[in-house]
């Protein structure tokens, strides 16, 4: 079966490894902001998602396959967290609190962990599904053989 995001990426050129990295490069700037916002109020954050973030970007801008094998491991545990997070509600096991931004439901019902499922699972299978895509691999096999 062929994934079908292939045409879509081959007929509008798209570059695979620097769109993750741009969208890697604005999530560093946002925490980076956002920490620094915090110790200008006086709270200290220690946030690793800033080095780890950056270098990932760095190597998904670079075509590196680790950059692409770390990024799809990421992809893969926050989808095994969310279904689980499902699965686990719809088991009957009580779920105490589940935080939303900085909205916290506490005892969410069955619909609202759906809800909460259904709104951030889209974006991890999309990328997961890009990620894997004949165009993604070719994309990072090319390092391998022309290295920068």
């Amino acid at each position: 079966m062929t994934n079908p995001f292939d045409p879509f990426l081959h007929r509008h050129h798209v570059d695979v490894g620097h769109s993750f990295a741009i969208c890697g490069f604005l999530s560093v700037a946002y925490q980076l902001f956002s920490v620094v916002g915090d110790a200008l109020l006086g709270k200290v954050d220690i946030n690793l998602g800033i080095p780890i973030g950056g270098i990932i970007a760095i190597g998904l801008w670079r075509h590196r396959p680790w950059a692409r094998t770390s990024l799809l491991i990421v992809t893969w545990v926050i989808c095994f967290i969310l279904c689980l997070l499902v699965a686990l509600v719809v088991l009957g096991v009580n779920v105490p609190s589940l935080t939303v931004g900085t909205t916290v439901l506490t005892h969410p019902t069955t619909i609202q962990v759906f809800v909460v499922a259904a709104m951030f699972l889209p974006i991890p299978l999309l990328s997961l599904c890009v990620l894997l895509s004949a165009k993604a691999r070719m994309e990072f096999e090319i390092w391998k053989k022309h290295p920068l």
